[in-house]
Formats: structure tokens, sequence, C-alpha cells
């Protein structure tokens, strides 16, 4: 399961170079955010950002369910404030 936010912020004008910057928000039990913005090549810009929440299901009964110790191992380090 998952649900998307997004805010546009500033047009892309023309063609060129886009930074995609992502950041893992928050870790919860069963539910993970991902927070994103578009910049401009120097970061100057913010054109968009948004978040991604993705809850881990059960395979077999497509239930929430607890994230595994390695989920949390890798991704838990890389949150702000954590």
């Amino acid at each position: 399961m998952s649900a998307h936010e997004i805010e546009y912020l500033s047009p892309v004008r023309g063609e060129g170079e886009l930074i995609v910057e992502r950041q893992p928000k928050k870790l919860g039990a069963t539910s993970f955010v991902l927070g994103a913005k578009v910049v401009s090549l120097h970061g100057s810009k913010v054109h968009a950002q948004g978040s991604t929440r993705l809850v881990r299901l059960d395979p077999l009964t497509f239930r929430p369910c607890p994230w595994s110790d390695r989920f949390r191992a890798a991704f838990g380090p890389l949150i702000e404030g954590a």
C-alpha cells in the first residue's frame, strides 16, 4: 500500500538537468515515509517537493506487518534527527 503527496512550487522552463533529492523521513512500525525534492542543478530553486508513504504488507494476509530488523538497520540511521 502506498500514498503520495506532491506540491508543485515552480515550473521548469526549457530543457536542462534537475536533481531529485530523496530523504527518509519516518520509520514507523509498519510504514515508511520517504521525502523528495526536485531542485535546480545548483540547488538554488525547489521546483517540487513531496512524500511517499509505504506500508509493508504480509504476503499471505495482505495486512500491515512490521519491518524487518534488516530494513530498520539499513534505513533507520538515514532518518533526519534519528
